[in-house]
């Protein structure tokens, strides 16, 4: 292992008990909820509203669980760790987005980024809920015939909410430019996840242009 790339052999890190990047990447991700929830309520915010043109949800602070919070719930079952590596993959490079886009103090940024991730989950997951035939649709207020493309329409405009101010400048806000070393330094847990996570995607997307195989 001491040989190959350092990207794409740093996420094993996270399932070995005995290294201690596992016990720091807890605490840190406790110290960001806490500091998290102590912001909200300065601002005087007690509860969450989700509202998108698919549904409207109300959760106070409390009742939102930590991400590595689910024991049992975590099953990783005949698909062996791939679900846990891509779940922590995706999760700590989503530590690294947030963050920035907290930097950035653009609430509208911060509402449509989050509108887009929580769509393109909830299509995912209703596509999975979908393939047992067993499942209740009731779980679900849109008819299914209806809920991808209205969820795709809506992440469309959101990307483009998100494009406009990227655009207008408004975002720029004199930060230093966030280089693969700067990353390492903020996010000396989360950046090496970021960056598989990027290659893997650009991979993905490379492979799936017919001149690019």
């Amino acid at each position: 292992m001491k040989d190959e790339d350092p990207i794409t052999c740093t996420s094993f890190i996270f399932f070995k008990e005995e290294f201690t990047d596992a016990k720091r990447d807890e605490l840190q991700a406790i110290s960001n909820s806490l500091a998290a929830l102590r912001q909200l309520r300065a601002e005087g915010i007690e509860t969450i509203t989700f509202q998108t043109i698919l549904c409207s949800t109300t959760l106070s602070v409390d009742e939102i669980p930590e991400p590595d919070m689910g024991g049992k719930e975590n099953v990783m079952g005949s698909a062996g760790i791939l679900p846990v590596l891509n779940k922590k993959l995706i999760a700590n490079s989503l530590n690294i987005l947030f963050d920035q886009m907290a930097r950035t103090g653009n609430r509208r940024l911060i509402t449509a980024v989050s509108e887009f991730l929580m769509l393109s989950v909830y299509r995912m997951f209703r596509l999975v809920y979908s393939a047992n035939p067993k499942n209740q649709q009731n779980l679900f207020s849109l008819p299914r015939v209806l809920s991808d493309r209205y969820a795709d329409a809506v992440m469309q405009l959101r990307e483009a909410d998100i494009a406009a101010l990227v655009e207008s400048g408004d975002l720029d806000q004199g930060a230093e430019p966030l280089t693969t070393q700067r990353m390492s330094e903020l996010y000396p847990l989360f950046a090496t996840s970021l960056l598989s996570l990027v290659k893997n995607a650009e991979s993905a997307v490379t492979g799936s242009v017919p001149g690019d195989r």
